[in-house]
């Protein structure tokens, strides 16, 4: 089942586009592959290595998705370019930290 995303009038055209390509990300790489990606939802139906292997094929389609999206111009796609491009790093799990108060000069 595709998501029914359509521009919304007298919104950004940006904010459209990214709507849209969102949306047309979603339909092509994640729901066909909900099954893949979501394997924990059926572990208790698979053995010891049988999970392993399926936690495996999660991860690297997690992986290519991340690629795809970064790609597409999709990732964190209202923080600065600098940021959304350190962001998508493999491996990066948490944003920039913001200094607080006792911290700034």
């Amino acid at each position: 089942m595709a998501i029914n995303v359509t521009p919304i009038p007298g919104l950004d055209p940006t904010v459209n586009d990214v709507r849209m390509r969102t949306a047309a990300l979603v339909d092509t790489e994640i729901l066909p592959h909900e099954d893949e990606l979501f394997v924990s939802r059926r572990a208790g139906e698979l053995d010891a290595d049988e999970r392993e292997r399926a936690r495996h094929r999660s991860i690297e389609r997690r992986e290519a998705i991340k690629v795809k999206v970064n790609e597409a111009g999709l990732w964190a796609p209202t923080f600065p370019r600098s940021t959304a491009a350190w962001a998508s790093t493999p491996g990066c799990c948490a944003l920039p930290t913001v200094p607080t108060r006792s911290t700034r000069s």
